[in-house]
């Protein structure tokens, strides 16, 4: 039915979420020359109700046309625009013609909320003018109704014409921070990067606080924490792509979780204080194929290895073993253990687990195996030894040494010169430590030397253009040109992944010392500047890396840990002031002797 409204008697839409309405000036100057071409639906209410069809009939015929009253009012389903330009209508024209403009026609019919809401995304969704943020409401608003009534997010899609994956995306909009939907509603954030910046919002609410070691201005190389890259990309949308972005979240993951493996993501480890849940799937502390929880993860991961040892006897049928001599990295003993497993001569074969290089491997005909990868298939991780290594029956893999006048066939070791477990993990995680510092310590002497040649822009978008052509595109399609410190970091970034620094324990010094020294910079950056703990830095590298090879019985590898504590006690011996009196110092130094005398005594010459 089709009657007049008083403008002042209309309302729009509980349901609408445009703010923008566009040029109203422009529609009421064109609705005053050539009339109202389509005129907006709505429904009636009395006393705030939605009327139904047989009392709107009724009371419409009785008055024939507007009733009149406070307790009648008009909700519009569609038309808010048209609304608008008729109020500027009614404002601004005088005269005669004043009065033809307080009210408007309207056709009003009897309608549910659910249609109300349809009519709003209708009205709505082939316009520029409404926003990703005011959709994503409507979407949410039907959505939270489907639910009510059992319906999903496919029953939303099926009802506005949409793919399912639409309706997910744009609601998932409103989990942004209040900054970035504004930027969103101002159309200066765009909606691709607003969907790009969402699992950087899902990183940030997952780490719930876990302590990560981010980057800043100082060193471009390492991300910054996800809310502080969340409000620079709100604050210059410019800078940012949404492939940039991606980028972001993809190297922020990797430096805030630890990696989770097909098999160590179904592994069951039971319940612990520390253990969020007994499996990986479902946990929500888990992105993708991350876990930010480095609690539950070492925790779990302590299992997970327990639990493997016992798959590994379980799944050859041969005892498990963890000690190393059993598993000689010789290829002769590695062709004997494998031509008696392949012909069921199994007697004297032992199963263990093993990254790393391969001693032999049944399951895989990979040679390096990292932790990682036994994570994804831990039947990668199975190595067989022998409990006495033999070939044709001879003991092989050790050499009996010839020993120097006047010296023991076996130098006799102190009681305390090998660390006990917990502090051996102790001096792990102190060498990792001092790793990770000894690298930003270089890539920070890297940093500070190209930024005088990234002064030459020409010179910088030609070596980045070659390493990185798709980053240069993108700051000229941004018509942008990138900073001095821009410059610098992403030549250093790209530069450092191609670069071979990936070594840990005592080798990481090596490395990074060798491309100080080849760079023309001072190797001596790589270390920590008191000689303290430069000393200690070496000395517990040294032993790590001991404790790992102390059993391989290759005469190779004897020689390469004679070499390897020989070195190190020769800087302590460089150091004698510094280590007396320091109890640290002093037992490591207690330890290389004890080591070297070891390695000497073992050694035919």
């Amino acid at each position: 039915m089709l009657i007049h409204v008083p403008l002042n008697q209309i309302d729009d839409n509980p349901f609408q979420r445009r703010r923008d309405y566009g040029d109203v000036e422009s529609l009421a100057a064109d609705i005053r020359a050539r009339g109202l071409l389509q005129v907006p639906r709505g429904r009636m209410l009395y006393d705030g109700r939605p009327m139904s069809a047989e009392k709107l009939t009724k009371t419409i015929q009785v008055v024939n046309g507007w009733p009149g009253g406070e307790s009648f009012r008009v909700q519009l389903a569609f038309g808010h625009r048209r609304l608008r330009a008729c109020r500027h209508l009614d404002a601004t024209v005088a005269g005669i013609a004043a009065a033809h403009y307080s009210s408007m026609p309207v056709y009003i019919e009897s309608m549910s909320d659910d249609q109300m809401l349809d009519a709003v995304w209708s009205e709505n969704q082939h316009r520029s003018d409404i926003n990703a943020i005011e959709q994503a409401e409507l979407l949410a608003e039907k959505l939270a109704r489907a639910r009510a009534e059992g319906g999903s997010q496919r029953t939303v899609a099926d009802a506005w014409g949409i793919d399912r994956s639409t309706v997910a995306n744009k609601i998932r909009l409103l989990d942004l921070p209040a900054e970035a939907q504004q930027a969103l509603r101002e159309r200066v954030l765009s909606e691709r990067q607003a969907i790009a910046l969402l699992p950087v919002v899902e990183l940030e609410s997952k780490l719930n606080g876990t302590a990560v070691s981010w980057g800043g201005p100082d060193t471009p190389w390492v991300p910054q924490p996800p809310a502080d890259y969340i409000a620079r990309v709100t604050a210059n949308p410019t800078d940012e792509t949404s492939d940039r972005i991606r980028d972001y979240t993809r190297r922020a993951t990797e430096r805030a979780g630890n990696p989770v493996g097909r098999d160590f993501a179904k592994f069951e480890a039971g319940e612990g204080p520390d253990i969020v849940q007994s499996a990986c799937k479902g946990c929500p502390r888990r992105v993708d194929q991350t876990c930010l929880f480095p609690a539950c993860y070492e925790a779990r991961r302590g299992r997970y290895h327990t639990a493997v040892e016992a798959w590994a006897a379980a799944e050859t049928g041969l005892p498990f073993s963890s000690e190393a001599s059993h598993f000689s990295l010789s290829l002769d003993e590695r062709r004997s253990a494998q031509a008696d497993w392949e012909s069921g001569n199994h007697d004297q074969l032992v199963a263990g687990i093993s990254t790393g290089y391969s001693r032999w491997r049944p399951y895989t005909d990979d040679t390096f195996i990292t932790p990682a990868a036994l994570l994804e298939d831990w039947k990668a991780g199975v190595v067989i030894g022998r409990r006495t290594p033999t070939v044709a029956g001879v003991v092989i893999g050790r050499r009996t040494p010839t020993v120097a006048a006047g010296a023991a066939a076996t130098a006799a070791e102190p009681a305390d010169s090998r660390p006990a477990e917990v502090e051996l993990k102790g001096w792990k995680a102190l060498v990792d430590r001092g790793n990770r510092e000894r690298t930003k310590r270089v890539q920070a002497a890297f940093f500070d030397a190209l930024e005088p040649v990234a002064t030459d822009e020409t010179a910088m978008r030609v070596l980045l253009t070659l390493l990185d052509g798709s980053w240069m595109s993108r700051a000229n399609d941004e018509r942008r040109t990138p900073s001095e410190h821009e410059f610098a970091g992403q030549l250093l970034e790209r530069a450092w992944k191609s670069a071979r620094t990936w070594y840990n324990g005592s080798s990481n010094r090596d490395v990074m010392r060798g491309l100080l020294a080849t760079a023309g910079l001072s190797p001596d950056i790589a270390d920590p500047s008191d000689p303290a703990l430069r000393l200690a830095d070496i000395g517990r590298a040294t032993l790590v890396d001991y404790e790992v090879r102390r059993d391989w019985v290759d005469e190779e590898f004897q020689h390469q840990r004679l070499r390897l504590v020989r070195d190190a006690l020769a800087e302590f011996d460089a150091w004698p002031a510094v280590v007396s009196g320091n109890d640290e110092l002093e037992q490591i130094a207690v330890r290389l002797r004890a080591a070297v005398a070891r390695e000497e005594s073992h050694i035919q010459w």
